[in-house]
């Protein structure tokens, strides 16, 4: 509020104009003022500019009380507080004293849900005055059962919000199975992915299911999901659902539109040709020997760990697909210290029996599997459209060349045929039409053109696309029609020409 430096009354000192902030610069809000004590608005102009007179404020001024809850100005606008040294020095105590007697992690006081709790305290605070945080907070068990009627209420959001993408039928699924490392206690969860009308792409967890004592059948795990989607309004049958090649999980998915996680594909390549080698190749067993006592040794030894600029990575990743990698990578960093500390200990012969030319093979080779699996496991990104670039991109990084070890060109021979018996196999039409829809590869020039089969394929490849695509269009056409919409109704050569 700004004082009318234009009125000459002297009652106008007690309303000043009501101005507004609007995109950083404050702006009138044209014919109104405010009493600059109980803050009551008055519009003291009509819309054409005639102005009221000032007998309504005079009355005002003399009955003007502020209400016992009525807040002050300062009491809702956020500032920045002139906090003393000392003040800000106990806000520190108290966050160092909320780690250490609660076990809290340091990276705790960066939550933030702690810091949005905090912030109601001194909103309730600016708007009560001083009370005791212990008269407001409520017990475990409060939380516990809050969560669970929260739950419930976002689950009938989020049924009302999936309506739409359900009936135009751009919604995915994603399921897993797993079990923890303690308890063993195994859990279903599925996870949705959509797209609305406006291309704007959403993606949420339906369900955690603790799957209980009940053997992990195909039949069991398909009831378990048809019974989270029926929860949800999901069709079985028509939505497209992403898993591993467990066969149990295949066996439940029989009836959808299934497609393998090509992460969990490419996993199972390299395990495969990892395993191949150490078989066939004695550098490559002998390697995998002495890399895997060196990291033991070290995990099993106090202090050593510390000591290193890279701690050794060996087994316990929550992504076993680049574990080879890691394992490789903390090894080479950490080879100088590593020398060091084993020669003061007596036990230089651990790192001197791992063959370092081979493990920076190693490591050199997994960076380009490491690589495609990051840009394959994205949440928040669409990947289908990147799979078939993918699988080019990693046969043309795994051929062999003259300078190439025995072992090293043994990896990338196994590697490349695993990559032919496991990974291709799983790649769909809807992977090249994906691939096709995006511009960046839509000329497919990631494709060999070495020999006429090549061409060949190619070739017969763009009339499939024809096909694939035309097919496509008829199904979302129909979807489209069962829901009510009517779509239009161009020949198939105008369709197909937008892309």
């Amino acid at each position: 509020m700004k004082v009318n430096t234009a009125a000459k009354a002297d009652i106008w000192k007690q309303f000043p104009i009501v101005w507004t902030s609007v995109d950083g610069e404050d702006v009138e809000v044209k014919y109104y003022c405010a009493c600059a004590k109980c803050f009551k608005v008055y519009q003291y102009k009509d819309s054409a500019g005639k102005p009221f007179g000032t007998k309504n404020f005079s009355e005002h001024v003399k009955r003007c009380t502020v209400p016992a809850n009525q807040l002050q100005l300062q009491q809702c606008v956020r500032q920045k507080a002139p906090f003393s040294k000392c003040e800000l020095a106990l806000v520190k105590q108290r966050q160092v004293e909320y780690c250490i007697d609660g076990y809290h992690a340091f990276k705790a006081v960066e939550n933030e849900g702690l810091h949005k709790l905090l912030q109601t305290f001194v909103d309730l605070g600016a708007k009560h005055g001083k009370f005791c945080v212990s008269d407001v907070m409520v017990g475990r068990k409060t939380v516990s059962r809050t969560v669970s009627s929260t739950a419930e209420s976002l689950k009938s959001k989020l049924r009302d919000h999936l309506a739409e993408p359900i009936a135009d039928g751009t919604l995915s699924l994603c399921l897993d199975m797993y079990t923890d490392d303690y308890k063993k206690q195994s859990y279903l969860d599925v996870h949705a992915s959509w797209v609305h009308r406006d291309f704007t792409r959403n993606h949420s967890a339906l369900a955690v299911h603790h799957f209980g004592t009940a053997s992990h059948t195909g039949e069991n795990i398909s009831l378990a999901v048809n019974d989270i989607l029926h929860q949800y309004g999901i069709p079985e049958c028509d939505t497209p659902v992403t898993t591993d090649r467990g066969s149990n999980v295949v066996a439940a998915m029989k009836n959808a539109v299934r497609l393998d996680c090509m992460c969990h594909r490419l996993h199972t390549v390299l395990e495969n040709a990892w395993a191949d080698t150490r078989r066939d190749v004695e550098d490559a067993a002998t390697y995998e020997t002495a890399i895997s006592d060196l990291c033991r040794f070290i995990k099993q030894s106090c202090g050593l760990q510390e000591q290193l600029p890279k701690s050794l990575k060996h087994g316990g990743d929550t992504r076993p697909w680049v574990s080879l990698f890691r394992r490789a990578e903390s090894v080479e960093c950490s080879y100088e210290a590593l020398v060091n500390l084993l020669s003061a200990k007596n036990r230089l012969e651990l790192v001197a029996n791992v063959n370092r030319a081979f493990n920076r093979d190693v490591m050199e080779i997994t960076s380009s599997v490491k690589t495609v699996f990051e840009a394959l496991e994205k949440v928040d990104q669409p990947t289908l459209h990147v799979v078939i670039p993918s699988y080019y991109l990693l046969m043309q990084k795994l051929s062999t060349t003259p300078r190439d070890s025995q072992a090293a060109k043994a990896f990338k021979q196994n590697l490349r045929k695993y990559m032919d018996a496991k990974f291709w196999p799983s790649i769909s039409a809807l992977h090249w039409m994906a691939t096709f829809l995006d511009p960046t590869f839509k000329q497919m020039e990631f494709l060999p053109t070495a020999s006429s089969e090549d061409v060949r394929f190619r070739r017969n490849l763009m009339s499939d696309l024809d096909t694939w695509m035309m097919q496509e269009f008829q199904q979302v056409e129909s979807n489209l029609t069962s829901s009510g919409i009517v779509p239009d109704q161009p020949d198939s050569i105008d369709r197909f020409a937008m892309f």
